[in-house]
């Protein structure tokens, strides 16, 4: 579901507290994947229509009885729908095959109104102190890396504050861009071969990353793919294909809120 929305951005009273960025599918499908257990992602999650794609079949589109499982349980849900609503992104969001066509569909958004008497509850306590609320925040970066391009090195990636930790995901660049032929969350590895993260001229790791997927050699690389990754990347064949470097990073920040109702944060 996340998929439809290229954009979402959060505030309260005229104060923007997220990253305004056109990447809301990556960072959803991020989160997803490595917050939740596989066991919660087939029962709660399929109420907002998440099915995961089958592995080796993520960008085939055949809908009945297909390999890809998920593609083919998602589209139960559209089976009877004769058009599903104009939209630009739809060629992100829709698989299908280059000679059919497929529309998103308007669905309905609740709005919820706070009880008077909270909201007096609320003035009240705030007049006493602040209201601290912790806040995950998350900037994402995307970077494009030319076809028959073997390192990759980005300068100065966080100036600042450094987030707790970060993701990388390398993703075709036309299916990031959006093809109905593409899946944009087959994340490749590219046989990638060195990744290291430097600050300050220290490495970290003190050994860098440097898998052998050819091999099968790369348990280091994903186990730490729950705790660390890292910004220069070398790849041992060229790029086949212009590749897009989906970069997720994660701060821990406080908001606060005063009685006059004043949004405080300790970053911009």
């Amino acid at each position: 579901m996340n998929t439809i929305f290229n954009q979402c951005d959060v505030t309260l009273g005229d104060r923007l507290i997220s990253q305004s960025s056109a990447t809301h599918p990556y960072r959803a499908m991020i989160e997803t994947l490595l917050n939740y257990s596989p066991e919660l992602l087939k029962c709660q999650f399929n109420a907002g229509l998440f099915y995961q794609d089958t592995e080796g079949a993520m960008d085939l589109h055949v809908i009945l009885n297909g390999p890809n499982r998920g593609l083919t349980q998602r589209a139960r849900f559209s089976a009877n729908q004769k058009r599903l609503n104009s939209q630009e992104v739809a060629t992100f969001c829709l698989m299908h095959a280059a000679n059919r066509e497929y529309r998103l569909h308007v669905f309905y958004v609740k709005k919820v109104t706070v009880a008077p008497a909270v909201h007096i509850g609320h003035s009240a306590a705030l007049i006493k102190s602040n209201a601290l609320y912790p806040l995950s925040r998350i900037n994402l970066k995307t970077f494009s890396i030319p076809a028959n391009s073997r390192i990759c090195t980005q300068e100065n990636l966080f100036l600042g504050t450094l987030p707790n930790y970060i993701v990388l995901g390398l993703a075709n660049h036309e299916a990031f861009t959006g093809s109905s032929n593409l899946n944009p969350f087959n994340f490749i590895h590219c046989d990638l071969e060195y990744l290291v993260i430097c600050q300050d001229g220290r490495q970290i790791p003190a050994k860098p990353f440097q898998p052998q997927f050819e091999n099968n050699q790369c348990v280091r690389e994903y186990y730490n793919l729950f705790s660390l990754s890292g910004r220069h990347l070398k790849d041992q064949p060229p790029l086949p294909q212009t590749t897009t470097l989906i970069v997720y990073a994660s701060y821990n920040s406080i908001l606060k809120i005063d009685s006059k109702r004043n949004i405080l944060t300790d970053y911009y």
